[in-house]
């Protein structure tokens, strides 16, 4: 990944935060940001329990009508090297996935989502709308 496309890609990441985080507060949900870099990007308030909450960004697949999306973190190796990891339950307990082709934001619960890659028709996501889930 050359220094503009992870600019790019950070800039992508930092928007969709900032809308999964509106949303949330729009539905009347508590949300926190770490202070410091960590697995997740956002704790939710849901009834009381702090829930560790992972943000993706969908990309159109190429596939008509289907969202992608890279379900895996990476980790800093070097200046402009990263390496993919996969989450594990005790750092994220879910995922919120926006969605900018249909200005959607889904919630998957971490037993719910893919390990490492995640492409599904959107049709089959309307039942994970964070309305719908939350």
């Amino acid at each position: 990944m050359s220094g503009d496309e992870a600019l790019s890609a950070n800039r992508a990441g930092a928007v969709a935060e900032n809308i999964v985080s509106t949303r949330l507060i729009q539905a009347g949900y508590n949300v926190a940001e770490p202070r410091i870099p960590c697995q997740y990007d956002l704790i939710v308030d849901i009834d009381g329990n702090l829930t560790k909450t992972q943000v993706k960004r969908g990309f159109e697949d190429s596939r008509e009508e289907t969202l992608r999306v890279n379900m895996m973190g990476s980790v800093h190796k070097g200046q402009t090297k990263y390496e993919s990891v996969k989450y594990d339950s005790e750092q994220v307990d879910a995922f919120a996935i926006y969605d900018p082709i249909n200005d959607l934001v889904y919630w998957l619960w971490f037993d719910e989502a893919p390990a490492t890659e995640l492409r599904r028709k959107y049709n089959s996501l309307l039942a994970h709308r964070l309305d719908c889930k939350l």
